[in-house]
Order: structure tokens, then sequence, then C-alpha cells
């Protein structure tokens, strides 16, 4: 490690962004300061929707707003759901998801996730559904859930489906964008993403009046003569973030490969440990290498040290929300998986310039770190 400041900084960091050559973007930003148009759905904005909207093909309306959190505020928003009504949402997953809702005046209520997958299933809502506006599920780690089974739950009870696809701005299922299921989803291009565009977000909506509220909603309310119509924010994504995003989206591909050929590596490495499990791949599915996730169970803090000891980075991924004070009071069913994944998970380092002798690095000290727990004195 080397210390800044006072900050010890590790010599691998867990995420880091593939950004383009700075003369590239600078060269782009050179236009933005001949327009100087610096937002206000500028070229670069829209230029950047339309890059994702051929990326994914498929139906929809494409939207770019300023980052997740507000991205997916103003989703819930635009689709008009009663206030007071019951949203089911996993436990497992980043406060922000439940934020959107409390925003909108939504009742959250924690049901579980798969053992396997991680993610959100069909099965996980039965007898939960009841005064219920909105499912929302998490592409967790870039896979995705049961998108399928859970279209058809929320269809036969007439039920928003909202997809969280912040990690998988890459992940198909079949010939499927992930963002071609549900009504709405919402795609985050922060630092940590596989393609950033700093902060900024990218939200499909199927219907096309949910589109146009949405488009009010990022502009203060207001319609194209400034009328304030509703009650919105400013989400526009300046032009700045827009230029650099559609830069890195350029390179999406060349990037789940560079990354997918580490995850193989990781996968490789801890095949043979039975104390190591692994996030399940839907058949017929590729998802976004955004982060690697191993289950290393009640080891996690002792295998975390022993990284951080080599100047390696990790992170817990995710804390339960439900065993957070704010939201403690939350409903909740039953959520047996949801607590064994956050006690067990550990996010390892993952991104495409990382040395391939990183990862066989890695896994060695989780190897030792399990072994010595096995151990019969613990050492």
């Amino acid at each position: 490690m080397r210390t800044v400041g006072a900050i010890l900084e590790p010599r691998i960091r867990v995420a880091r962004p593939a950004l383009p050559a700075l003369e590239r973007f600078a060269g782009v930003l050179a236009d933005v300061w001949d327009r100087a148009m610096l937002s206000n759905d500028g070229p670069c904005a829209r230029d950047f929707e339309q890059a994702f909207a051929d990326y994914r093909g498929g139906r929809g309306h494409v939207l770019a707003a300023s980052n997740c959190d507000v991205a997916l505020t103003l989703l819930l928003a635009a689709l008009e759901l009663p206030r007071g009504s019951r949203a089911l949402v996993a436990s497992f997953g980043f406060p922000s998801t439940l934020h959107a809702l409390e925003w909108n005046g939504l009742q959250p209520h924690f049901v579980d996730v798969d053992a396997h997958d991680w993610c959100l299933h069909a099965k996980q809502l039965d007898g939960q559904l009841d005064g219920v506006s909105v499912i929302v599920a998490t592409h967790m780690f870039g896979v995705p859930c049961e998108v399928t089974a859970l279209e058809d739950v929320a269809a036969e009870r007439g039920i928003k489906l909202v997809l969280d696809a912040a990690q998988a701005v890459g992940t198909w299922v079949g010939e499927r964008h992930v963002t071609d299921f549900g009504d709405a989803s919402a795609i985050s291009f922060s630092g940590t993403k596989i393609v950033t565009a700093a902060e900024g977000a990218i939200v499909v909506l199927r219907d096309e009046r949910c589109a146009e509220r949405f488009r009010q909603l990022r502009n203060y309310g207001m319609n194209s003569q400034g009328i304030s119509e509703q009650l919105g924010l400013n989400a526009k994504i300046s032009e700045l973030h827009a230029a650099l995003g559609v830069l890195t989206l350029e390179e999406l591909e060349a990037q789940i490969d560079l990354r997918g050929q580490l995850v193989d590596a990781y996968r490789q490495q801890l095949a043979h440990r039975e104390d190591v499990a692994l996030q399940r791949v839907p058949p017929g599915s590729r998802p976004t290498p955004t982060f690697f996730v191993a289950d290393v169970g009640g080891a996690r803090d002792r295998v975390r040290a022993a990284l951080a000891e080599r100047g390696i980075e990790s992170r817990p991924y995710f804390p339960p929300l439900h065993r957070m004070p704010r939201f403690a009071s939350v409903s909740r069913a039953s959520l047996p998986v949801t607590e064994r994944l956050g006690d067990g998970l550990l996010a390892l380092p993952l991104y495409s310039g990382l040395d391939p002798a990183v990862v066989v690095e890695v896994c060695e000290v989780i190897g030792m770190s399990l072994d010595r727990v096995a151990a019969p004195d613990g050492m």
C-alpha cells in the first residue's frame, strides 16, 4: 500500500473505471466548448441516448438522467403509482432502491432472493401480492433476475414491474437486452460501473405516456413551454457527462470480453473449493461482469483482512437492508438467503486492466485463509 495523506491506499483496488484516452475526451469537449451548451438536453445527451438505443435494440423509450438514484426515483413517479400502496423489493440490495420507493410515498415490503443466482424469483412473491402496485427486482451483480416469470406474475395481477439494472448495462437474456423486459428499467453509469459517464443514468420505459412524464420530471416538471405541470427535479445529464458516456459505451463489448476472461480465471481458480460459492448464471443469458463476488461464509472478515495485508482491496456486498436501523420497521417475509449472503459475500478486484496474476494471488489468499479456518486449531 501507499499512503495518501493519513489514508493507506491499497496496491490493488476492487474496481477501476475504464476511461478513454484523455486526448480523445478533450477533443469531444472542444466541440462542447464551441457550442457553449453544457446541459438542457444538448447534442451529447441525445447522442448518449441514441447510442444506447442502438446497442440494445428492442422496444421502449430511452432517456438519460444525471444519476441512477434520481433516475429510479423519477421513473417510479412517471408510473403514477398510488401513494401508500405496497412495493415488493428484495432486502438484498443497495439503499438507493429503497429510497426511490420512499420518495414516492410507497410502502416497501422486503422479500428474499434465490439461493443460487441471488436475484428475485417469482416464487418469493407467493402470498405477498395483496395491495401491491409495483415489484422492483434487481439484476444483482449484472446477472439477470427471473424476468419472464416476473413479467407473467405482474401481468396477471395488474402490477407494474420495475427492473433495477444499475449493474446490467450489457446483460442479455437470449436475444433480448434486459431492458426489453418489464415496464421500466434504470441503468447506472457511475464510476464503479463497467462503462461510465462519471455520473449518469439511462432509463428505458415501455409506455410512451410514462416516457413523456419522465421527460418533464427530469426538467423540473415543466412542459416544453416552461409551464410547471408536475412536481419534478433537475435530473438532466450534463453535456460533459454524456460525452464521456458516449465514448465509454463504445467500448462496452470489449470491456465485457476483457473482464469476462478475468471472471473465467476466478471461477477456474475457485472451482475446486467446496467452501466457496459463486453466483449462478441462468442458462441462455449473458451477464455484465460489473463485480466479481464470492460467498466465503463466516470466514469473510478473516479473508478480507488477509487480502488487506497484501494491499488488496475487497468489499462486503451487500449488507441486508432490513438489518439497517433506518429500515428496521419495514415489513418483511422470511429472509434466510438474504441474511446468509449478507454475512458471507465479498467483492474481489475486477477491472479490465487487472493483471491475471493478481487473480491467482487473490485466490491463493482466499484458499489459505479458509484452510486456516478449517484447521483443527484454527491456525
